[in-house]
């Protein structure tokens, strides 16, 4: 059973704790979203890099909020992979711009960290297989991660993810 985790941060302005959002991406790992294994690399990127994966990877204009590489092979739908809510291992990388979160936190009534943890969320929910292309989709997708980030929240003091870097 692989259990692998690598946070690392390639951007200046958003101090990320990393030895605090471990703990809080574990316990949601194995505990809230039931996975065995995951092999699982987050990135925190800044607006400029983050514009550059999403016009490449996506022909997307502006840094996204986040990006999402699946590498367990099959695609959502294959026959082959295990629906999303039996989805017990996954593989993947989570691009994710703190900038973003912070723009937007305020529009939700949330904390630039809080919104930084929903990301995280929502890529795992990706990486399981869920979508939110299509409405019915999204609105269990949304439904999920919601509920989540619930228990995250009364588990854990979410604002003490990150701050802001001196300088």
């Amino acid at each position: 059973m692989n259990r692998s985790l690598e946070i690392s941060s390639h951007q200046k302005k958003f101090r990320i704790h990393r030895n605090v959002l471990r703990p809080v991406v574990e316990h949601f790992l194995a505990d809230v979203a039931g996975l065995e294994s995951w092999d699982l690399s987050i990135a925190f990127l800044g607006p400029l890099q983050m514009a550059r994966w999403n016009e490449s990877h996506l022909n997307h204009e502006g840094p996204a909020d986040i990006l999402t590489y699946d590498y367990s092979g099959g695609s959502a739908g294959d026959p082959s992979r295990p629906a999303p809510e039996d989805c017990r291992s996954i593989h993947g990388e989570l691009l994710i711009c703190p900038q973003v979160a912070w723009d937007v936190a305020p529009k939700f009534q949330k904390t630039w960290t809080n919104e930084l943890v929903r990301y995280v969320v929502h890529g795992v929910l990706h990486l399981q297989g869920f979508d939110d292309i299509d409405p019915a989709d999204r609105k269990v997708m949304k439904s999920r991660e919601n509920r989540f980030m619930k228990i995250l929240e009364q588990s854990f003091s979410l604002d003490e993810v990150g701050g802001m870097a001196a300088g």
